[in-house]
């Protein structure tokens, strides 16, 4: 086993308490600075969720959503890092759609991306990477994945995402990375505003063109 195979294995095996029955088993520190190691952790997680029953989604939802905490703390650019792991994952059939699946327990809670967001939110006067924005590409790219996954709940899952972006924080970010990951044609902007946007209600109207600015300016690019 090579060092980078090691490293993907432990990583994952370090957030459900196999350490404690391994003590001797270490992970290289320079791993947790590496973005390509949470996506391959995140992909074993996703192969064992897909192939074993043993284990409820809840617990790989833990797991998942650690791994995404644990990525905010990277040090450098976030939103770079976060750029870096999305392309990883995309590479990986049907991952997104299967990330979705577990992240929202079927469609039944935000739980889990909350939790994240919350996070990210709280990490916003520390001097670290801009969290906010890792916290809106993340946001975006789970609304892409809940979308193209054409799952039954899809809808009130993007609805409870598009409430969580932080707006004012959009344009710092580039999001010309989601139209590379993109796997179908289907608008991103078609089928959110139907869902943002309610009848005689100026303020969901504004949130959904300050998205769609930064979007569209984003697809030029």
């Amino acid at each position: 086993m090579d060092s980078d195979e090691r490293n993907e294995m432990f990583m994952l095996l370090s957030l459900i308490s196999a350490d404690k029955y391994y003590p001797h088993i270490t992970i290289d520190e320079h791993a947790y600075e590496n973005e390509k190691y949470f996506a391959k952790a995140i992909n074993n997680l996703l192969e064992l969720a897909n192939s074993a029953t043993i284990v409820s989604h809840k617990t790989y939802a833990n797991i998942i959503t650690d791994i995404l905490i644990r990525l905010i703390y990277l040090k450098g650019d976030g939103c770079w890092e976060f750029k870096t792991f999305a392309g990883e994952l995309s590479k990986i059939p049907k991952a997104g759609d299967l990330f979705v699946k577990i992240l929202t327990l079927d469609g039944t809670t935000m739980e889990y991306i909350t939790r994240v967001a919350q996070f990210a939110q709280g990490m916003g006067n520390e001097d670290r990477a801009d969290c906010k924005g890792y916290l809106n590409m993340f946001l975006i790219w789970i609304i892409q994945n809940t979308i193209e996954s054409k799952c039954s709940y899809w809808k009130d899952i993007v609805k409870r995402c598009c409430d969580l972006i932080e707006v004012t924080e959009l344009e710092k970010s580039d999001f010309s990375f989601l139209w590379i990951l993109a796997r179908s044609s289907l608008s991103l902007l078609e089928s959110i505003q139907p869902i943002m946007c309610v009848k005689d209600d100026a303020k969901s109207v504004k949130r959904f063109r300050s998205i769609k600015k930064v979007l569209n300016t984003s697809r030029r690019q």
